[in-house]
């Protein structure tokens, strides 16, 4: 009977924890942080806040983010679904979806022989054709 109130807190508890660490931890720190000056040795209190809100560069960078997430967010969420909805209700609907996707992985692909390049080790006694290698030998 017991195990069944504790294996759920099991099952969360990790990820719990690390949302915690690594989302609420921070949140709460870089809060107190902001009410101490540039090096964190002095309290300021609420003058970074008026800083920020009456500076006009920092306006217009609060205007241009939230124009963004209201124009730009629920624009390409609804060309996302247009497309989705398009390429399910095709005829050749395999073909269609490959010549979408391809470009995700092609990227992936073109990545890996990039960093292939840099990192492609010889022998010391032939020339070093790899850029980060190339560079070392010098």
């Amino acid at each position: 009977m017991r195990t069944k109130k504790i294996t759920p807190w099991l099952y969360i508890g990790p990820a719990t924890f690390l949302l915690f660490f690594f989302l609420v931890y921070p949140s709460i720190n870089t809060a107190y942080i902001s009410f101490f000056n540039y090096n964190s040795e002095k309290f300021v209190g609420i003058k970074n806040y008026l800083y920020c809100f009456t500076n006009e560069i920092m306006l217009n960078s609060f205007r241009n983010n939230i124009l963004w997430v209201i124009v730009f967010v629920p624009l390409t969420v609804f060309l996302g679904l247009i497309i989705a909805v398009l390429a399910d209700r095709v005829k050749y609907e395999s073909i269609v979806k490959s010549v979408i996707f391809m470009p995700m992985a092609i990227s992936f692909v073109g990545a890996g022989v990039i960093w292939k390049f840099v990192y492609a080790y010889r022998p010391a006694s032939a020339a070093q054709t790899g850029i980060l290698n190339a560079f070392r030998s010098f």
